[in-house]
C-alpha cells in the first residue's frame, strides 16, 4: 500500500513492518541502526512516545527506497506530527491532503483506451458535473479539488469521484496546476440520446443559475410571430454564430468556463 493512504507515519510504518518477512521480527533493531538511535528510542518512536528528526527520515528513506515525491510526503507527516500548535498543525494537514490528491492521479494509472465505450459515455453525460469539471481544469487558476469544490458549491467527494472518473478515461490528464484536459474526445452522433441527456443537464443547470439572478449571466426568451421566410433565415444566422463561436473558442486561453444554451423550435 501506497505511503500516501496514510496520514500518519507510524500506521505507514507498521504497516510496511507487518508486511516483512516472519512479521518484521528484527526490524525496530535494523531501523534504529539505520536511523542511528538505539533499539528502544525507535521502539518508542513506533508507538508514538517519540517522534523522529529530519535526518532520521532522511535515513530511512533510502533505506525503505522511497521515491523523491513518496521522500517529500514522509517529511510533511513528521512535520505534522511534530507541530506544536494546531494552526500549524492544519498548515501541513492542508499540504498532506493535497499531496495525497495528487498521489491518486499518477499518469501510470490511467488508462490506455483508444475510444470510450457506450458505458462510458452514459456516465459522462448523466450529469452536467463531469462535462463542467473538465471544462473547468482547463483554467489555469484551478488546481486542486478545494478549488473545484468551492467554485462549483459541491461536495468534496462528488468532486473527487468525478475526477477519477475523468482521469481514468483521459478525459483529464494530470498537469503541473494539477489536472488539464485530456485527449481523449467526447464526441457523439446529433441523434444520440445522449445528445438529449446534455442538452437537458445544461438547460436544467441554467434554470437553477437563474435563482441566483447574477448580472453577470444573461438569459434571453422571446416567444413571437413572424413570416416563415424570416424563421428560416434566423435559424442559419444563429447556426452561424455558433460556427463563429466555435472558430474562436479554440485558440483562446482558459480562463473562465460558461455555458451557452440556444432554445429554437416551433411550438
Amino acid at each position: 500500500m501506497s505511503i500516501f493512504k496514510y496520514q500518519n507515519f507510524r500506521k505507514y510504518l507498521r504497516f510496511v513492518q507487518d508486511g516483512l518477512p516472519n512479521g518484521g521480527r528484527g526490524t525496530v533493531t535494523q531501523w534504529a541502526k539505520v536511523i542511528q538511535v538505539t533499539p528502544t528510542l525507535m521502539s518508542q518512536i513506533l508507538i508514538g512516545n517519540k517522534s523522529m528528526s529530519l535526518e532520521m527520515v532522511d535515513h530511512l528513506s533510502t533505506h525503505l527506497q522511497l521515491s523523491e515525491k513518496e521522500k517529500d510526503y514522509f517529511i510533511l507527516l513528521v512535520e505534522f506530527d511534530r507541530a506544536g500548535t494546531k494552526s500549524l498543525k492544519d498548515y501541513f494537514l492542508k499540504k498532506i491532503v493535497h499531496m495525497q490528491d495528487e498521489s491518486r492521479y499518477l499518469k501510470n494509472q490511467i488508462q490506455d483506451i483508444a475510444e470510450l465505450s457506450a458505458e462510458v459515455k452514459a456516465i459522462y453525460y448523466s450529469q452536467w458535473i463531469y462535462a463542467g469539471i473538465r471544462n473547468l481544469v482547463a483554467c489555469s487558476k484551478i488546481a486542486n479539488i478545494d478549488t473545484i469544490t468551492e467554485e462549483l458549491n459541491l461536495p468534496r467527494e462528488t468532486v473527487a469521484n468525478v475526477i477519477d472518473f475523468l482521469v481514468k478515461h483521459q478525459l483529464i490528464i494530470p498537469s503541473k496546476n494539477g489536472w488539464a484536459p485530456g485527449p481523449q474526445s467526447t464526441f457523439v452522433p446529433a441523434d444520440s440520446p445522449l445528445v438529449y441527456k446534455h442538452h437537458q443537464n445544461w438547460r436544467l443547470k441554467g434554470i437553477q443559475q437563474m435563482d441566483l439572478r447574477s448580472k453577470e449571466d444573461l438569459f434571453y426568451s422571446s416567444p413571437m410571430s413572424l413570416s416563415e421566410d424570416l424563421a428560416k433565415d434566423l435559424r442559419s444566422r444563429i447556426v452561424k454564430v455558433i460556427q463563429d463561436f466555435q472558430k474562436d473558442i479554440g485558440p483562446s486561453e482558459s480562463q473562465v468556463v460558461r455555458c451557452l444554451n440556444i432554445d429554437w423550435f416551433e411550438y
